[in-house]
């Protein structure tokens, strides 16, 4: 990303035309100022911080937001074919990356796919799901050239890709673009009332399927359970005592978890079939004891020598490299993940735990920074200590969270709160919103969508705390700016 950037420079110096290229940025005068703007308050942001290497660490990251004005809004728009050209060069390059993900998932390589982010080898699968959504994009505005059912068949891949990728920051955007043409078309006096009916009938489409899963993650999933007690066992077909925990309302697949356990014979089967204790930790940090309990419960049965022995060479790898639901073997994407969200929102709900727990671990994160937030509403604690005030809030809070699991907020929106008070979230807004609402027929269908995918990931993101963040936000910002006039 570093070179590529470099590449820009080197064509800007190359193309001289100096006093044009000042004109040029005047006419882009106002997202000039609001990107400068924003990387402005992180070094006014030094005033009041004392970590200063992690400080101009950031500000470092932070580059691209002070030279892509610079260099791509300086220059004049692309002519049509040229544009075309270079979107169709982007869409291709996300849809290669895309085949090669599945290739991986596939089993078609070398790489060892433990979770389903590993099929991404090029860059985070957050980040590429947003590229994939700003290929789609760049395909429904293509609409109109002749390649249509080209444009169909891929953004159907496309779509069924982020399914299989799992990303549900990406399927609420595409969740969103819809709703939205569909309010569109429900008021649009021009259409037939046929076609008002369909985006009528298309709002509540989008309205049930999103109250049917809030039902089935934050209702269903915290449902009491009461467990049968002639279900509980007290030997072992071995003649070992079973313990029991009833008051647990952990399940699998239905099955009470903490129920006609022996751990004596749990920890000897796993030796014979894996050599190892049972209570060792696999390489991503998670003891083999809980989930093998979690695994054989999924399953119906009670946790003992004679399930371990029963499960598969197949099931026991999957338990070793951390799957907790036989379920996770034989079936993947989006009901699995939703599936999961249930599972950890009860283990929250119930247990209070959330240590590795992407969706329940982004809640504590969000109420941790909103914590440091309402204390340093004003000025916030500085450009490089937002490391350090959550290092001390969760202390504070005596946070429940591993050390290891005890990261930054994962909102962008949050974070310039804690870093530069109300004014850094302030900015922010001004910087997504304000060329919309001055202009949006002037702002262009592309340029508007990129702000609503960058918006809706800033949601659960740091998105610009990292290169590949800042330089997805910074880059395809100017870029769709300074095009948002051609065609």
């Amino acid at each position: 990303m570093s070179l590529g950037q470099f590449f820009i420079l080197g064509g800007w110096l190359l193309s001289a035309t100096f006093f044009d290229k000042w004109q040029q940025l005047k006419s882009n005068k106002t997202v000039v100022i609001l990107l400068t703007a924003l990387f402005a308050i992180h070094i006014v942001g030094l005033i009041n911080t004392s970590d200063f290497h992690y400080a101009f660490n950031d500000i470092r990251i932070k580059l691209p937001l002070l030279l892509m004005p610079f260099l791509i809004l300086s220059m004049p728009p692309l002519a049509i074919r040229s544009r075309n050209y270079l979107f169709h060069f982007f869409t291709v390059s996300v849809l290669l990356s895309t085949l090669i993900s599945v290739g991986i998932y596939l089993g078609w390589s070398s790489v060892e796919v433990h979770d389903i982010r590993d099929i991404s080898p090029f860059i985070s699968h957050i980040r590429l799901a947003l590229l994939v959504c700003v290929a789609m994009v760049l395909l429904y505005d293509d609409f109109k050239n002749y390649r249509r059912w080209i444009n169909i068949i891929l953004l159907i891949w496309f779509f069924f890709f982020l399914i299989l990728l799992q990303s549900l920051t990406a399927i609420i955007i595409i969740a969103t673009f819809f709703f939205i043409s569909m309010v569109i078309t429900l008021f649009d006096k021009s259409k037939s009332i046929f076609v008002r009916a369909i985006g009528g009938a298309g709002i509540v489409s989008i309205a049930l399927v999103g109250g049917c899963f809030y039902k089935l993650i934050f209702v269903d999933s915290i449902k009491p359970i009461q467990v049968d007690k002639s279900k509980l066992l007290k030997y072992t077909p071995n003649g070992n005592t079973y313990y029991s925990m009833i008051e647990r309302q952990d399940i699998e697949n239905g099955h009470p978890v903490w129920i006609n356990i022996c751990d004596k014979e749990l920890d000897e089967a796993w030796r014979e079939r894996t050599g190892l204790s049972i209570y060792e930790y696999n390489q991503s940090g998670y003891q083999y004891y809980y989930t093998a309990i979690r695994f054989i419960s999924s399953k119906g049965w009670s946790k003992d020598r004679n399930a371990v022995m029963s499960l598969s060479q197949k099931e026991i790898n999957a338990i070793k490299n951390g799957c907790s639901n036989v379920e996770q073997i034989y079936h993947s994407g989006m009901g699995m993940r939703i599936k999961n969200l249930a599972w950890e929102y009860r283990q929250y709900f119930y247990n209070d735990y959330v240590s590795g727990q992407s969706f329940t671990q982004r809640i504590t994160y969000w109420s941790t920074g909103l914590k440091i937030f309402n204390s340093h509403w004003l000025t916030g604690v500085g450009t490089g200590d937002v490391n350090i005030a959550f290092k001390e809030q969760y202390k504070k809070d005596k946070s429940k969270l591993e050390e290891k699991w005890q990261l930054r907020t994962h909102n962008q929106y949050i974070t310039l709160g804690i870093a530069f008070g109300v004014s850094g979230v302030l900015l922010l807004m001004v910087v997504l919103f304000y060329p919309l609402i001055s202009d949006y027929k002037a702002a262009g269908f592309i340029f508007s969508s990129f702000i609503l995918i960058a918006a809706i990931s800033m949601l659960s993101e740091d998105t610009l705390e990292t290169q590949a963040g800042i330089t997805f936000f910074a880059f395809l910002y100017c870029l769709f700016w300074r095009e948002r006039s051609v065609g």
